[in-house]
């Protein structure tokens, strides 16, 4: 489920204007709270968590892009991989090991809900989740939950993901339930030509998900991609456009 392209990528340059805070045990980040008062967006980070500033950057464009408040819980309850991974400073291994015996799904599964209904209860009532890799496995198991509030049809208004990890085909996508953007690298480990083949199959079949595959681009490429790679972000730019489409369709328009 882990493996070395998992820990690897590189590190964007930038001020994250959000904060930090934490509730119910959870920490996370928040940016935009001053904006809407009943929509905002949640990212599901990937392994590095909610305190990596790709994703602390990537939260300010979703704030900024779609004048909500966004959020980055801390999945992983603190058992994040730490950055010295992708820096060289530590061991990849290792801390690859550490992490999985630390974290899997149906915990991170659990501490998102948990956040999801602190949302509700701050009178959020159209909430999107973006998830990274690791996240994006969190944002499928999601969209296939019932609503925790029979005051709204769904937990979630709408979901997308960026390269996850590899799928149970076909009944993780065939089991969605709200609507879903796969965003996919086409030279993906994970993910190969056979999976991505079977991900728009089973979504040709529904009419609420759409599946975008980026010839070429490497697993990580949306989040962590080489920023002096012309390709790499330009596709990454196109994935982050594609995302907000769909993000605004449910929550804005």
């Amino acid at each position: 489920m882990l493996s070395v392209e998992c820990v690897s990528g590189y590190v964007h340059q930038g001020n994250p204007i959000g904060q930090e805070d934490s509730v119910e045990g959870i920490d996370y980040y928040a940016v935009g709270l001053d904006k809407s008062k009943d929509t905002c967006v949640i990212i599901g980070s990937d392994v590095w968590g909610h305190r990596f500033v790709n994703t602390q950057l990537e939260a300010d464009c979703y704030s900024e892009h779609l004048n909500v408040p966004c959020f980055v819980p801390d999945i992983f309850d603190g058992g994040a991989v730490p950055l010295g991974t992708l820096t060289g400073e530590l061991d990849r291994r290792q801390e690859m090991d550490k992490f999985v015996k630390n974290n899997q799904f149906p915990k991170n599964v659990a501490t998102v809900k948990r956040f999801i209904k602190h949302l509700r209860s701050l009178g959020y009532s159209k909430i999107a989740m973006m998830g990274f890799c690791w996240g994006g496995k969190v944002c499928i198991a999601l969209s296939k939950e019932e609503s925790l509030d029979s005051n709204y049809p769904s937990l979630l208004n709408a979901f997308a993901t960026a390269h996850p990890p590899p799928l149970q085909m076909p009944t993780d996508v065939a089991q969605i339930q709200t609507p879903f953007v796969f965003v996919l690298a086409g030279d993906d480990t994970h993910i190969k030509a056979p999976m991505i083949q079977a991900i728009q199959e089973t979504a040709s079949t529904k009419n609420n998900i759409s599946v975008h595959v980026f010839p070429g681009m490497k697993h990580g490429f949306a989040i962590r991609g080489n920023k002096s790679s012309q390709n790499v972000m330009q596709s990454a730019d196109d994935a982050f456009v594609r995302v907000m489409s769909h993000f605004k369709s449910v929550l804005v328009d």
